[in-house]
């Protein structure tokens, strides 16, 4: 699992909500979490989770009260991250770009690309070298520098790649635009 808010079976997001100790969670609740616009926190998916495992009827009117702004705020999440999906942007290139150099995104990188698709090129030139040290951590959290090592290695770029990869990923979004 490459969530920081798993641990041992459970969300602590949801664990958060429902103010308690477990909140059990499948991997595949855990992946769908982490294809959401807005991964690895409070969205619609650990609101939902929450939901679920409340048994007690009172607690769970509750609860949902408080989540209905999260659940209302995500239905206009999601049509305005399938509107920049749909357009693409740098983040969405440079997740092509390592996808065909057979890295593949953790969920902090699909955050860092969904930001850098809502932010533009032009931000993304200003912010490289922050965008470079963001993605050089997740990758280190996740215990994949050999990967990025090797993909240097089978591409031949010399010198920072990330830094080249994200304004490589700008110059491609803006040919697509």
């Amino acid at each position: 699992m490459i969530c920081t808010h798993y641990t041992n079976g459970h969300c602590n997001v949801a664990k958060q909500l429902l103010a308690r100790e477990e909140a059990p969670v499948t991997e595949k609740q855990c992946t769908v979490c982490q294809k959401h616009p807005r991964p690895m926190q409070l969205n619609k998916v650990t609101a939902d989770i929450a939901l679920y495992l409340e048994r007690d009827k009172d607690k769970k009117a509750n609860l949902l009260r408080r989540l209905m702004p999260v659940l209302n705020q995500d239905k206009l999440v999601h049509a305005e991250a399938e509107k920049r999906h749909k357009l693409g942007g740098p983040g969405t290139e440079l997740k092509k770009l390592f996808h065909s150099l057979g890295a593949r995104a953790c969920g902090n990188c699909i955050a860092t690309g969904n930001k850098m698709d809502e932010m533009g090129s032009a931000w993304c030139r200003e912010h490289v070298d922050e965008l470079a040290q963001e993605i050089h951590n997740n990758a280190q959290k996740r215990g994949w520098m050999a990967v990025l090592s090797r993909t240097v290695t089978l591409v031949g770029i010399e010198g920072p790649v990330l830094r080249w990869a994200i304004l490589r990923a700008c110059e491609l979004s803006e040919k697509g635009s």
